[in-house]
Protein backbone atom coordinates (compact mmCIF):
# COMPACT_ATOMS: atom_id res chain seq x y z
CA UNK A 1 0.00 0.00 0.00
CA UNK A 2 1.47 3.49 -1.09
CA UNK A 3 0.83 6.70 0.96
CA UNK A 4 0.89 10.24 -0.38
CA UNK A 5 2.07 13.48 1.06
CA UNK A 6 -0.54 15.99 -0.17
CA UNK A 7 1.60 19.70 0.44
CA UNK A 8 5.10 19.75 1.92
CA UNK A 9 8.01 17.28 2.56
CA UNK A 10 10.98 19.30 3.74
CA UNK A 11 14.59 17.60 4.20
CA UNK A 12 17.37 19.04 5.96
CA UNK A 13 19.88 17.73 4.08
CA UNK A 14 23.50 18.49 5.66
CA UNK A 15 24.44 21.79 8.02
CA UNK A 16 27.57 22.56 6.66
CA UNK A 17 28.15 25.64 5.03
CA UNK A 18 30.89 27.38 2.94
CA UNK A 19 29.72 30.51 4.41
CA UNK A 20 29.57 32.49 7.57
CA UNK A 21 26.88 35.55 7.10
CA UNK A 22 26.57 37.22 9.74
CA UNK A 23 22.84 37.63 9.56
CA UNK A 24 22.47 33.74 9.78
CA UNK A 25 20.09 32.66 11.93
CA UNK A 26 21.05 29.29 12.63
CA UNK A 27 23.98 29.55 14.16
CA UNK A 28 27.23 28.07 13.91
CA UNK A 29 27.31 25.16 10.85
CA UNK A 30 27.68 21.82 11.71
CA UNK A 31 29.43 19.33 9.76
CA UNK A 32 26.81 16.52 9.50
CA UNK A 33 24.64 15.58 6.21
CA UNK A 34 21.56 13.43 6.28
CA UNK A 35 21.59 9.54 6.39
CA UNK A 36 20.89 7.29 3.26
CA UNK A 37 18.92 5.63 5.46
CA UNK A 38 16.82 8.45 6.50
CA UNK A 39 16.32 9.23 2.94
CA UNK A 40 15.63 5.91 1.65
CA UNK A 41 13.18 6.08 5.03
CA UNK A 42 11.51 8.67 3.74
CA UNK A 43 10.70 7.61 0.24
CA UNK A 44 9.59 4.22 1.39
CA UNK A 45 6.02 3.61 0.51
CA UNK A 46 5.28 7.19 -0.81
CA UNK A 47 3.48 7.85 -4.27
CA UNK A 48 3.28 11.92 -4.88
CA UNK A 49 4.55 14.85 -3.17
CA UNK A 50 3.12 17.85 -4.40
CA UNK A 51 6.28 20.21 -2.79
CA UNK A 52 10.01 18.53 -1.83
CA UNK A 53 11.64 21.04 -0.38
CA UNK A 54 15.67 20.33 0.36
CA UNK A 55 17.46 22.47 2.62
CA UNK A 56 20.29 23.17 4.76
CA UNK A 57 23.11 24.39 5.63
CA UNK A 58 23.87 24.27 1.94
CA UNK A 59 22.93 21.34 0.20
CA UNK A 60 25.30 21.03 -2.44
CA UNK A 61 27.90 20.28 0.30
CA UNK A 62 25.63 17.32 0.36
CA UNK A 63 26.07 15.29 -3.04
CA UNK A 64 24.89 12.20 -1.89
CA UNK A 65 22.59 13.16 -0.33
CA UNK A 66 21.00 14.56 -3.74
CA UNK A 67 21.55 11.75 -5.72
CA UNK A 68 19.97 9.27 -3.12
CA UNK A 69 17.07 11.73 -3.22
CA UNK A 70 16.94 11.22 -7.25
CA UNK A 71 17.02 7.73 -7.15
CA UNK A 72 14.53 6.67 -4.89
CA UNK A 73 11.93 9.04 -6.21
CA UNK A 74 13.08 7.16 -9.83
CA UNK A 75 13.14 3.83 -8.65
CA UNK A 76 10.04 4.15 -6.11
CA UNK A 77 8.59 6.15 -9.45
CA UNK A 78 7.12 9.15 -6.95
CA UNK A 79 5.51 11.71 -8.66
CA UNK A 80 7.06 15.16 -7.20
CA UNK A 81 5.49 17.92 -8.65
CA UNK A 82 8.02 20.84 -7.75
CA UNK A 83 11.38 20.23 -5.79
CA UNK A 84 12.78 23.47 -4.86
CA UNK A 85 16.42 23.22 -3.34
CA UNK A 86 17.71 26.54 -1.62
CA UNK A 87 21.21 27.05 -1.82
CA UNK A 88 23.98 30.18 -1.42
CA UNK A 89 24.75 28.87 -5.12
CA UNK A 90 28.65 29.63 -4.71
CA UNK A 91 29.60 25.58 -5.15
CA UNK A 92 28.29 24.79 -8.76
CA UNK A 93 30.48 22.48 -10.97
CA UNK A 94 30.35 19.45 -13.08
CA UNK A 95 28.68 16.91 -10.51
CA UNK A 96 26.42 19.70 -8.95
CA UNK A 97 25.03 20.03 -12.91
CA UNK A 98 25.31 16.72 -13.08
CA UNK A 99 22.79 15.85 -10.33
CA UNK A 100 20.45 18.87 -10.89
CA UNK A 101 19.82 17.40 -14.34
CA UNK A 102 19.21 14.15 -13.15
CA UNK A 103 16.94 15.64 -10.55
CA UNK A 104 14.83 17.71 -13.62
CA UNK A 105 14.19 14.71 -15.26
CA UNK A 106 12.20 13.08 -12.02
CA UNK A 107 10.39 16.25 -11.04
CA UNK A 108 7.91 18.14 -12.29
CA UNK A 109 9.81 21.26 -11.81
CA UNK A 110 12.91 21.98 -10.37
CA UNK A 111 13.93 25.33 -8.74
CA UNK A 112 16.58 26.40 -6.71
CA UNK A 113 15.92 29.41 -4.26
CA UNK A 114 18.68 31.99 -3.62
CA UNK A 115 19.05 35.74 -2.83
CA UNK A 116 20.87 38.93 -3.18
CA UNK A 117 20.79 40.18 0.78
CA UNK A 118 23.42 42.56 1.32
CA UNK A 119 25.14 40.09 4.71
CA UNK A 120 25.37 37.44 1.77
CA UNK A 121 26.45 39.50 -0.80
CA UNK A 122 29.12 41.36 2.01
CA UNK A 123 30.46 37.84 3.19
CA UNK A 124 31.02 37.07 -0.58
CA UNK A 125 32.96 40.16 -1.37
CA UNK A 126 34.85 39.50 1.79
CA UNK A 127 35.35 35.50 0.65
CA UNK A 128 36.20 37.12 -2.97
CA UNK A 129 32.94 34.51 -4.41
CA UNK A 130 30.91 37.61 -5.11
CA UNK A 131 31.95 37.15 -9.34
CA UNK A 132 31.29 33.30 -8.97
CA UNK A 133 27.78 33.80 -7.81
CA UNK A 134 27.29 36.11 -10.36
CA UNK A 135 29.10 33.77 -12.92
CA UNK A 136 26.67 30.96 -11.29
CA UNK A 137 23.72 32.78 -11.62
CA UNK A 138 23.96 32.54 -15.23
CA UNK A 139 24.77 28.43 -15.14
CA UNK A 140 21.75 27.87 -12.90
CA UNK A 141 19.39 30.73 -14.67
CA UNK A 142 16.77 27.81 -16.10
CA UNK A 143 16.07 26.51 -12.42
CA UNK A 144 16.52 29.86 -10.26
CA UNK A 145 13.87 31.42 -8.79
CA UNK A 146 14.47 34.44 -5.93
CA UNK A 147 13.71 34.78 -2.40
CA UNK A 148 9.98 36.10 -2.71
CA UNK A 149 9.94 37.27 0.87
CA UNK A 150 12.13 40.40 1.54
CA UNK A 151 14.83 40.39 4.72
CA UNK A 152 13.94 43.31 6.29
CA UNK A 153 13.41 42.27 9.60
CA UNK A 154 16.44 41.05 11.73
CA UNK A 155 15.70 38.81 14.20
CA UNK A 156 18.24 38.31 17.34
CA UNK A 157 18.82 34.89 16.76
CA UNK A 158 21.73 32.67 15.99
CA UNK A 159 24.46 35.10 14.45
CA UNK A 160 22.01 37.49 14.40
CA UNK A 161 22.60 37.95 18.13
CA UNK A 162 25.76 39.53 17.48
CA UNK A 163 24.86 42.03 15.39
CA UNK A 164 25.27 45.70 16.15
CA UNK A 165 23.56 49.10 14.61
CA UNK A 166 26.79 49.64 12.93
CA UNK A 167 26.43 46.29 10.96
CA UNK A 168 22.65 47.56 10.31
CA UNK A 169 23.96 50.60 8.75
CA UNK A 170 26.83 49.00 6.47
CA UNK A 171 23.82 46.49 5.40
CA UNK A 172 21.77 49.66 4.10
CA UNK A 173 24.70 51.43 2.66
CA UNK A 174 25.41 48.17 1.00
CA UNK A 175 21.70 47.95 -0.86
CA UNK A 176 21.58 52.25 -1.61
CA UNK A 177 18.08 52.82 -0.11
CA UNK A 178 16.39 49.14 -2.02
CA UNK A 179 15.65 47.67 1.73
CA UNK A 180 16.19 49.08 5.22
CA UNK A 181 17.39 46.35 7.76
CA UNK A 182 16.17 46.93 11.62
CA UNK A 183 16.81 44.56 14.42
CA UNK A 184 14.60 42.89 16.24
CA UNK A 185 15.05 41.39 19.97
CA UNK A 186 12.35 38.85 18.95
CA UNK A 187 12.04 35.10 17.82
CA UNK A 188 10.18 33.96 15.22
CA UNK A 189 8.75 30.26 14.95
CA UNK A 190 6.28 28.81 12.68
CA UNK A 191 4.77 26.01 13.80
CA UNK A 192 4.51 22.76 12.05
CA UNK A 193 1.61 21.66 10.05
CA UNK A 194 3.32 18.26 10.07
CA UNK A 195 1.83 16.21 12.34
CA UNK A 196 -2.17 17.06 11.72
CA UNK A 197 -3.82 15.52 8.98
CA UNK A 198 -5.30 17.68 5.91
CA UNK A 199 -9.28 17.94 6.57
CA UNK A 200 -9.18 16.87 2.47
CA UNK A 201 -6.89 13.66 3.62
CA UNK A 202 -7.62 10.22 1.93
CA UNK A 203 -7.22 7.70 4.33
CA UNK A 204 -3.78 6.57 3.39
CA UNK A 205 -2.64 10.75 2.73
CA UNK A 206 -0.30 11.82 5.09
CA UNK A 207 -0.56 15.16 6.32
CA UNK A 208 0.30 18.84 5.35
CA UNK A 209 3.61 19.75 5.84
CA UNK A 210 6.23 17.14 7.21
CA UNK A 211 9.68 18.31 7.97
CA UNK A 212 12.26 15.90 8.90
CA UNK A 213 16.22 17.24 10.62
CA UNK A 214 19.13 16.08 9.37
CA UNK A 215 19.37 13.72 12.17
CA UNK A 216 16.10 11.92 10.94
CA UNK A 217 13.66 13.62 13.56
CA UNK A 218 10.58 14.73 12.67
CA UNK A 219 10.14 18.07 13.96
CA UNK A 220 7.13 20.09 15.69
CA UNK A 221 8.25 23.38 13.93
CA UNK A 222 9.36 24.02 10.86
CA UNK A 223 12.38 26.33 10.29
CA UNK A 224 11.96 29.77 9.90
CA UNK A 225 14.18 31.97 12.32
CA UNK A 226 15.34 29.38 15.15
CA UNK A 227 18.99 27.75 15.79
CA UNK A 228 20.27 24.30 15.05
CA UNK A 229 20.20 24.07 18.96
CA UNK A 230 16.50 25.17 19.42
CA UNK A 231 15.28 23.09 16.28
CA UNK A 232 17.12 20.12 18.60
CA UNK A 233 14.83 20.84 21.37
CA UNK A 234 11.32 20.55 19.28
CA UNK A 235 12.04 17.01 18.15
CA UNK A 236 9.43 14.27 18.57
CA UNK A 237 10.12 11.25 16.85
CA UNK A 238 13.43 9.60 14.14
CA UNK A 239 12.06 8.13 11.33
CA UNK A 240 14.79 5.29 11.62
CA UNK A 241 13.23 3.95 14.43
CA UNK A 242 9.93 2.90 11.97
CA UNK A 243 9.25 1.32 9.31
CA UNK A 244 8.68 4.23 6.95
CA UNK A 245 7.54 8.05 7.03
CA UNK A 246 4.10 7.05 7.57
CA UNK A 247 4.54 4.85 11.09
CA UNK A 248 7.20 7.36 11.94
CA UNK A 249 3.97 10.26 11.71
CA UNK A 250 1.13 7.72 13.24
CA UNK A 251 3.67 6.62 16.27
CA UNK A 252 4.26 10.18 16.93
CA UNK A 253 0.34 10.50 17.18
CA UNK A 254 0.55 8.26 19.91
CA UNK A 255 3.05 10.46 22.41
CA UNK A 256 1.40 12.41 24.67
CA UNK A 257 1.65 16.21 23.67
CA UNK A 258 3.11 17.16 26.93
CA UNK A 259 6.19 14.92 26.12
CA UNK A 260 6.43 14.96 22.69
CA UNK A 261 9.48 17.35 22.48
CA UNK A 262 12.53 17.07 23.92
CA UNK A 263 13.54 18.61 27.06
Amino acid sequence: MKYEIIDTLKLEVTRNCNLECMHCFRGDKQEKNMSLETIDKTFKNISSIAILEVTGGEPFMALEQLNRIYENIKNANVEVTVLCIESNCTLVNDEIINVLYKLSTVVGKLCIKTDFNAFKMMDLEEKGLKDTFMHNMSVLSKYLIFKDTPIDKIYKVGRAKNLTDVDINAANRYLEGKDNYVLSDESMYYEGWGIYRSPVAKHFTIFRTVYITVDGYLCDFTPNYHTYEEEDSMLVHNINDSYDLYSAIEEYRQIPKSKSLKK
